[in-house]
């Protein structure tokens, strides 16, 4: 594992956009690390990753890789949770059982398109993990005007959203679940996922 000075976090549940993250920072020319790859010592590295939320190994498929600690500060970003959930369904078991390494994910996982209850307890309990952690949290929807104010969290020149062309999010097809969908997958899970959302801003 690389011994780099100084590191900060970016984190947040999968498919919350950190790869995007990681994409416009690099575009600035930051030294900046999708998943903690290739890090390299004697910079100061941005690392926007789900999996650096806690320490330990990911298995791969074919093979795994430790995970960096030692962030001097850690970012939380949140995207809207009905929007995490639905895309979390095409995740695969090797993500899901990581999560469960580090918080209480009773529903079994499956190799493809996840369950749904599975992913709004994912996207509860991983959320309210990093918040333990956390020294700021900013909103995916509202990066263009918070963009400025993420730049200061980084200790870099505030500066404007670059321009992104659309290839360059993520995006996965998946179903599209209203909170009528989720309350009648679990209205107990559904409840405390509204009351964390509006914590992080969210209207409804």
């Amino acid at each position: 594992m690389a011994v780099v000075e100084d590191m900060i976090l970016i984190t947040g549940h999968p498919r919350s956009g950190t790869h995007f993250t990681a994409k416009v920072l690099r575009r600035l020319g930051y030294p900046t690390s999708c998943e903690g790859r290739n890090l390299r010592p004697g910079k100061t590295w941005f690392v926007s990753s789900w999996k650096h939320a806690q320490p330990g190994t990911f298995h791969f498929r074919l093979g795994s890789r430790p995970i960096h600690t030692g962030f001097k500060r850690v970012l939380h970003q949140v995207r809207h949770p009905l929007s995490v959930i639905s895309s979390s369904t095409t995740l695969s078991h090797l993500t899901t059982d990581h999560i469960r390494k580090y918080v209480d994910l009773p529903e079994p996982s499956i190799r493809r398109n996840q369950p749904v209850k599975l992913c709004m307890r994912s996207w509860l309990e991983w959320n309210r993990m990093i918040e333990d952690q956390a020294d700021w949290r900013f909103q995916l929807e509202e990066l263009q005007e918070l963009f400025p104010a993420l730049c200061r969290q980084l200790s870099i020149p505030p500066r404007q959203l670059p321009r992104m062309g659309k290839g360059s999010r993520n995006a996965r097809k998946h179903s599209h679940w209203s909170w009528d969908d989720l309350d009648r997958q679990c209205p107990v899970l559904t409840r405390e996922i509204k009351e964390q959302a509006q914590r992080y801003g969210y209207a409804d």
